[in-house]
């Protein structure tokens, strides 16, 4: 039988809520869940239901991004961002946001292709009338994080307060697959590694829909795992 990837799906409502708490934002009043999930998932799922009212949510994102954002897998947020523009509301500001994101992010290159997936004219982050979204920013400036982008953002309209968001140390000891991409980098093997820590049972095809990544991903992992795990023996 033909392996299949496993599709992005967004989360929602009080999922979502605790899935953003298991991540490190402190957002709401949910417990943060006792699986592992996948950041992307949960960043593009969140910044999807906010855009465009939300400010609360998008700054205490937007601050998470700015901590935590050499650790996020972009070639797995990528694969969200479609099905993310198809269920927000204003996809047009949705691209722009992750746009703004891409060139803030700009010296890690890594974040190139997502810059480049928005091309429309520039456009203001909040719902509010243009021309009041212009005085502010007349008055206060634009928020540096996104200055230069396509998305402009008056300066204090997204707060950034770092006690909103765990620290990579505190997320670390939490959430398995950050602990892991933090050992060997944002990789679909990184996160493949972290769930056989978890169930060294598993099989290449279960393994590849925990993660979503590909079957040969999975399959070369679990190899690399097994020799890992042999290699305790010969250890002197």
């Amino acid at each position: 039988m033909a392996f299949h990837r496993t599709p992005p799906a967004l989360l929602r409502g009080e999922e979502l809520e605790q899935c953003l708490r298991a991540i490190g934002l402190r957002l709401g009043t949910a417990n943060a869940v006792s699986t592992r999930p996948a950041p992307e998932q949960v960043i593009v799922s969140a910044v999807a239901e906010a855009i465009p009212s939300d400010l609360r949510t998008l700054s205490v994102v937007t601050t998470w991004l700015g901590v935590h954002g050499a650790r996020v897998h972009v070639a797995e947020l990528a694969r969200y961002l479609d099905v993310g523009a198809a269920a927000c509301r204003d996809p047009e500001r949705f691209a722009a946001y992750w746009s703004g994101v891409a060139h803030w992010q700009r010296s890690d290159a890594r974040w190139a292709k997502i810059a480049k997936r928005f091309q429309g004219p520039a456009v203001f982050l909040s719902g509010l009338p243009a021309a009041l979204e212009e005085a502010q920013i007349a008055r206060k400036g634009e928020d540096p994080r996104f200055a230069g982008s396509r998305l402009r953002v008056p300066r204090g309209m997204l707060r950034d307060r770092l006690a909103d968001v765990d620290d990579p140390a505190t997320l670390s000891g939490r959430h398995a697959w950050y602990r892991e991409r933090v050992r060997q980098g944002p990789t679909y093997r990184a996160d493949c590694w972290a769930e056989l820590e978890r169930d060294p049972r598993l099989n290449a095809a279960g393994l590849a829909r925990a993660v979503g990544c590909t079957y040969p991903v999975a399959h070369a992992a679990i190899a690399d795992q097994q020799v890992w795990r042999q290699s305790a023996a010969h250890v002197r």
